[in-house]
């Protein structure tokens, strides 16, 4: 549901118009807020570029880890974020350190 959301943060209007594009299974649904924020702030801290290394340090460790892959493919399925090309993942956590990891350009705002 979008009225739901993390409990840190209250859902702005772009993150609710981007949650609308990636709606799914409700279990989840305040964890793809989280990272829909995630991926804004990135985006906007860096000229439209989303670097995921710069995403993770945005979304909350209760963040289902399953769901971060499925909120960019959603957004990028939905011409939100376009691949601009390649890192390297310093994801230790998650054990992806050293591997490579797409960078996306946010190209379309969500309405």
């Amino acid at each position: 549901m979008i009225g739901t959301t993390y409990p840190s943060a209250p859902v702005d209007a772009e993150t609710a118009s981007l949650l609308r594009l990636i709606a799914g299974d409700p279990l989840h649904a305040e964890d793809r807020a989280a990272v829909a924020r995630a991926i804004l702030a990135a985006a906007a801290a860096d000229g439209g570029r989303v670097d995921p290394n710069q995403v993770r340090k945005r979304i909350p460790a209760t963040v289902y880890p399953r769901v971060i892959g499925a909120v960019y493919q959603a957004l990028a399925r939905a011409g939100v974020l376009q691949s601009e090309g390649w890192t390297i993942s310093d994801d230790r956590r998650g054990r992806n350190s050293g591997r490579p990891a797409r960078v996306y350009r946010m190209v379309h705002r969500a309405s």
